[in-house]
């Protein structure tokens, strides 16, 4: 065993901030970072948060807002990286969700740049991780690009968080669900996290944070997320989604959850599961593998059931036919086995061999809804 092999790496953003108004304290948290903010986001969520920022850069060397509706593709960002050098601003930054966010970590990356986060949406854990999703320009999957670091400042506005439609909420709570049990398998597999390390004592307890976090407060989000007021606990289940789960999943692993989740997106159809909403039936899924397969199936089929009363709470899939896929083919049953059970995936996390037949088999248990 190598000297790297025997490490523990756990990756955080430099600074995390989180409250109602934050975009309006702005420059308080970049003024360390340079002068001149590149923020890159689409038309609508400049002029969403446009006010907010201008008002809290004032002296910090304002800012270029930079509209931008393509692919998360090395063409677009080569042509964003020198837009950037050119226009004389020290620090990029993206605002809004997924897609924005990853082309502003590239092009930070590429122009090795300071890098700020702006969510204003909390429906994945992307906002602190240290990798960028590329695409090709006709928007296929290309390749992860995996950073040097992770953010300098993520900065997560509950005023605008909460005035996105409550199901992103819902989707990133769905997202922090997976973050325990696959962290969980993880360590119990001897796996390794986002950075090739085995998951440390605080990746575990962030991650088993987020579930107890969603038990404890994810209804009562929901809740005010409905009535588009940033309550404490729409602000716990924010930093639960964004932060805990962001830390908690590069540093804790991944495992079969998210292989799920990516064998669903592989079969192209036109379907209601966003990421999150995917990644929660795959905890599911893989429970069913953990109760059939697994050392301790009690425990699974405990936490099954558990987990299957908090995702009809929220609203979150708990069946194929949540999933508009209640007429899924063999055909598809076998691409989505595939998908998950890449060597090059997460699927290897797991405690115990997984088989095709397996996973398909789990699949199906999950046909009917609670």
């Amino acid at each position: 065993m190598t000297d790297h092999e025997q490490d523990r790496r756990t990756g955080a953003p430099s600074r995390y901030v989180q409250g109602p108004g934050a975009l309006r304290r702005l420059g308080r948290y970049t003024r360390r970072l340079g002068q001149g903010l590149f923020l890159i986001s689409d038309a609508a969520g400049i002029e969403r948060i446009r006010r907010d920022v201008e008002e809290g850069l004032p002296g910090a060397g304002g800012v270029e807002f930079v509209p931008f509706e393509g692919a998360c593709c090395e063409k677009e960002i080569t042509e964003l990286v020198r837009r950037f050098e050119a226009s004389g601003c020290q620090v990029v930054a993206g605002a809004g969700g997924g897609r924005h966010l990853d082309v502003a970590k590239a092009v930070a990356a590429f122009a090795r740049a300071p890098m700020v986060m702006l969510p204003t949406v909390a429906s994945t854990d992307a906002p602190c991780s240290a990798l960028a999703v590329l695409y090709t320009p006709d928007g296929i999957f290309d390749r992860y690009l995996y950073l040097d670091k992770n953010p300098d400042l993520v900065l997560a506005d509950t005023a605008h968080i909460a005035a996105a439609p409550a199901r992103l909420l819902a989707a990133g709570m769905g997202d922090a669900l997976s973050t325990w049990f696959e962290a969980r398998a993880c360590a119990e597999a001897g796996g390794k996290n986002s950075f090739g390390t085995a998951p440390g004592a605080a990746a575990l307890c962030l991650a088993q944070g987020c579930w107890n976090n969603l038990l404890r407060c994810g209804a009562k989000a929901l809740e005010q997320a409905r009535e588009k007021r940033p309550g404490e606990e729409l602000e716990t289940i924010v930093e639960t989604n964004i932060y805990l789960s962001g830390v908690g999943f590069e540093s804790g692993g991944l495992a079969a959850a998210h292989a799920v989740a990516n064998g669903i997106a592989s079969l192209g159809r036109a379907n209601r599961a966003g990421h999150g909403e995917a990644v929660a039936f795959g905890v599911q899924v893989q429970l069913v593998l953990e109760q059939r397969l697994g050392a301790q199936p009690l425990r699974a089929r405990q936490d099954l059931a558990q987990v299957r009363a908090f995702c009809k709470s929220v609203g979150l899939p708990t069946s194929l036919a949540d999933l508009a896929l209640a007429d899924i083919t063999g055909a598809e049953l076998s691409e989505l086995a595939r998908v998950a059970l890449d060597p090059a995936g997460n699927m290897g996390n797991m405690p115990f061999a997984v088989t095709a037949e397996d996973l398909i088999g789990a699949v199906k248990a999950l046909a009917q809804p609670v």
